[in-house]
């Protein structure tokens, strides 16, 4: 027995240095050091062993290589067909453009006041009356229409590439899109649907509240009434940072038309704004990626957990506030 015992100890003792050198360089060491040490990106956030991270069965992988971090995703669209919209009709004449151009300049050069300004386009306003009238047609879109959408939510997707500076270092930013689509709503990855009760109008991808590179359920839901006259590409752009490892920056009053408030501001909070400004994309589908929010990427998929801008409920389910804050 103590034979055994000694020979077990002996391979352990051997078997440590290979490990220890199968861990990639930076892998036990402080990012923000590493870089400012000199080292690359993919020495300081780089700890598993492989050229990918993710895949299998999420639609979502990463790599790090040097300097650059490559997202590859392989996004599986099902876009309803047969819709049912609300269309308007305006009965009347509209105010003609020139007369409107005329009042704006008169402001801009000073010759009248904003109040008269407003006088001036309620009288035009009164001229001109138009009657708006509503109906429900339903129709089918046609393969143009569904490439065209698809082509906006994949240019929304590519919006995350750039070159961004991190902790003082250029990382340049790829992402690469192969996207598919199936007559099967259940195999696919980003559904394109009629606004609910639920979410009248925009996108969520829930799973990401158990975010994990490998996660099977990083599946994008994009929500419309009104899919011909919808522009998909920032929304798509939003929720793309959903499944590269983001949660919201903005706070939740209600969660499926259910006041949260009474839970506490600590629920779901808002992100300060020193470190979710108004125009960044996590706060909202009309912003930017700002390179905090690249920041918060790679301490993601190094630690393997949503990141969120602020502590709340989500970090009982593994989530956490992002180390790209605490320097």
């Amino acid at each position: 027995m103590r034979k055994m015992t000694r020979f077990a100890a002996v391979l352990l003792v051997l078997a440590l240095p290979v490990c220890l050198l199968a861990v990639p360089a930076g892998a036990a060491s402080d990012p923000v050091a590493v870089l400012r040490s000199g080292g690359s990106f993919e020495a300081a956030f780089k700890n598993w062993r492989g050229e990918w991270r993710g895949g299998g069965r999420s639609p979502i992988k990463m790599r790090l290589q040097g300097d650059t971090l490559t997202f590859d995703y392989s996004p599986v669209f099902y876009i309803q067909r047969d819709w049912s919209s609300e269309v308007y009709t305006a009965e009347g004449e509209e105010i003609p453009e020139e007369l409107l151009e005329k009042i704006k300049q008169e402001l801009e050069d000073g010759a009248i006041t904003e109040e008269e300004a407003w006088e001036m386009y309620w009288t035009l306003w009164a001229e001109y009356p138009v009657t708006w009238t509503s109906e429900m047609e339903d129709y089918t879109l046609s393969d143009e229409e569904l490439q065209s959408i698809i082509g906006e939510c994949v240019a929304g997707f590519m919006a995350w590439e750039g070159v961004y500076e991190v902790y003082g270092r250029e990382l340049t930013v790829k992402v690469n899109v192969h996207a598919e689509t199936t007559n099967s709503r259940l195999l696919s990855t980003v559904k394109i649907l009629p606004g609910s009760t639920l979410l009248r109008s925009g996108g969520m991808v829930p799973g990401c509240v158990l975010w994990r590179p490998y996660s099977p359920f990083l599946t994008m839901y994009l929500c419309t009434n009104y899919p011909r006259y919808m522009g998909f590409e920032h929304l798509a752009m939003h929720e793309f940072g959903h499944v590269l490892g983001l949660f919201d920056a903005y706070g939740y009053d209600e969660l499926g038309g259910v006041d949260v408030r009474w839970l506490g501001g600590g629920f779901l909070p808002e992100a300060p704004l020193d470190r979710a400004p108004m125009n960044s994309i996590m706060r909202g589908s009309g912003g930017q990626v700002t390179p905090t929010e690249i920041t918060m990427l790679l301490y993601a998929w190094k630690g393997n957990r949503l990141q969120l801008y602020t502590e709340s409920v989500l970090t009982w389910l593994g989530a956490q506030v992002s180390p790209a804050f605490s320097d």
